[in-house]
C-alpha cells in the first residue's frame, strides 16, 4: 500500500477538502509526522534556505519605527547562533541583553564593547526578581543551560558535569527598566524550555511589543498550544522556523486599539 493510499483509506471521504486536509493533518501531527511541502532540493541542500526570516520581520517594524527596541533573553555569547547580532550592530538598535553564565557574560561584554547604547544585564529571567539555581554545565558555559535539569541531559550532557548555579533574576518588567525602556518592540527569548513561563508574565496590556520570537522545539505540546492561544488571544499570528516562532502582532484585540 502506498503513502497516498493509506491517507485516502484514514480520510473520510464525506469531508470537505478543506476540511479534510485539517483533519489528516492533525492525524498526522498526533502520529509524530509532519507534511512536507518543500522543494525537493531544498530537503537535499537545507543550506539554501534563509536561517530566521527575523531579519526581514525587524526591517519591516523598521520602516514603521526607526526607535526600534528589543529585549534579549538568553544572549550567550551574541555570535552562536544569534540572529540579532547583525541587526544590532547595523542599526546600532537600542536594547537590553540578558545572561546568566559568567563565562558567557563576559564574551557577550567584548562582542558588544563597542556599543553604548546596549545594557547588559549578568542574570537570568523569571517570573519575579530574586536568586534561582540555574542548571549549567560544570566545566564550561552551555547553550543548554537551564532551569529544567533534564534539558542538558537531553543534549548529551553527563549528569555528573551538570550542577546547580545560583543566579541573579530579572522579571521581564525589572529587566526593562533596567535598561531604560518603557517600552519594547522586540521580545527574544531562548530560554531553554522556559520560553513558555516567560511568556505567561508578560504583561500585554502595558508592555505591547510588535514582536516575540521563542524557542518551541523544547517546549511540551501542551505548552506550545497554550503560549500560541496566549498570544494569538493578544492579536498575534505565527512565522514557523526549524526551532522558532515569530510571533507577530497584526490584529488589534478586543477592547485594545494598537495606536495607543
Amino acid at each position: 500500500m502506498t503513502f497516498r493510499d493509506m491517507r485516502r483509506r484514514l480520510t473520510p471521504h464525506w469531508l470537505r477538502t478543506d476540511a479534510r486536509r485539517r483533519w489528516r493533518n492533525i492525524v498526522f501531527r498526533r502520529l509524530g509526522i509532519a507534511r512536507c511541502h518543500l522543494p525537493p532540493v531544498l530537503v537535499r541542500e537545507p543550506g539554501l534556505k534563509v536561517r530566521s526570516a527575523l531579519r526581514y520581520v525587524v526591517a519591516d517594524q523598521l520602516l514603521r519605527d526607526r526607535d526600534f527596541t528589543f529585549l534579549q533573553i538568553g544572549a550567550y555569547d551574541g555570535v552562536g547562533d544569534d540572529d540579532l547580532v547583525e541587526l544590532i550592530k547595523a542599526h546600532g538598535l537600542r536594547g537590553v541583553l540578558v545572561e546568566p553564565q559568567p563565562t558567557a557574560f563576559a564574551e557577550l561584554e567584548r562582542t558588544y564593547a563597542d556599543q553604548p547604547q546596549l545594557t547588559l544585564l549578568q542574570a537570568a529571567i523569571a517570573e519575579q526578581p530574586g536568586t534561582r539555581e540555574l542548571y549549567c554545565r560544570r566545566d564550561r558555559p552551555s547553550m543548554a543551560a537551564s532551569f529544567d535539569r533534564e534539558n542538558l541531559l537531553k543534549h548529551g550532557i553527563p549528569a555528573a558535569d551538570i550542577v546547580p548555579v545560583p543566579v541573579a533574576c530579572h522579571s521581564v518588567n525589572s529587566a526593562l527598566a533596567a535598561g531604560g525602556l518603557d517600552r519594547v518592540d522586540l521580545i527574544q527569548i531562548d530560554a531553554e524550555g522556559y520560553d513558555h513561563q516567560i511568556i505567561r508574565t508578560i504583561n500585554f496590556a502595558r508592555i505591547r511589543p510588535a514582536i516575540v520570537r521563542f524557542e518551541y522545539r523544547h517546549m511540551s505540546r501542551r505548552d506550545a498550544d497554550a503560549c500560541l492561544a496566549l498570544l494569538a488571544g493578544h492579536g498575534y499570528r505565527f512565522l514557523i522556523e526549524e526551532r522558532d516562532i515569530i510571533a507577530c502582532r497584526v490584529i488589534e484585540p478586543p477592547g485594545q486599539s494598537l495606536a495607543a
